[in-house]
């Protein structure tokens, strides 16, 4: 159903994951942070059509979320020794 182009410009529309860390795709290489994972495998995994799937990893990319080195995807891991430190500059 097509909206107006005031709201459209204005972003009064939901969109279906609103909220990127409930996403199938984040989910899924969220808690699996020991593999890494094709586009096609991802898109089998959680049932979603391949555009779906890169538009999403490439939003994960920009966000500094996952790890991509061609062609696996991978869930960005902290390592333990800077973890305090970075705990610590979020504090301040």
């Amino acid at each position: 159903m097509p909206i107006s182009r005031k709201s459209f410009e204005k972003g009064y529309f939901k969109t279906r994951y609103e909220d990127r860390s409930k996403h199938p795709v984040t989910l899924l290489l969220s808690k699996n942070t020991t593999q890494a994972f094709t586009v096609k495998e991802i898109s089998r995994s959680v049932g979603m059509k391949l555009e779906t799937v890169r538009s999403t990893l490439f939003n994960l990319k920009k966000e500094n979320k996952i790890v991509h080195k061609t062609p696996y995807f991978a869930w960005k891991t902290v390592k333990k020794k800077n973890l305090k430190k970075r705990i610590n500059k979020k504090r301040r």
